[in-house]
């Protein structure tokens, strides 16, 4: 639902940014969490990290999604 919305705001090439940006912090995130706990079991919660690629996406969007495209043309 969350990514419902993102699409009806920004597009869906801005969707697609903000969910990819929302799996990159979500990761990293992830991997610091797992070397802190020795136990290796991590749960957290992939809607804010999905709200954070959304608002990167918002304000920083077309300039990310120009830069990529440039690295090809």
């Amino acid at each position: 639902k969350l990514m419902a919305v993102c699409g009806l705001i920004l597009g869906w090439q801005g969707a697609l940014l903000a969910l990819f940006l929302g799996a990159i912090i979500g990761a990293v995130c992830c991997l610091i969490q797992r070397a802190v706990n020795k136990n290796g079991v991590v749960e957290f919660a992939f809607a804010p990290y999905l709200a954070l690629g959304t608002v990167i996406s918002m304000f920083f969007g077309q300039n990310i999604i120009g830069f990529y495209l440039s690295l090809f043309l």
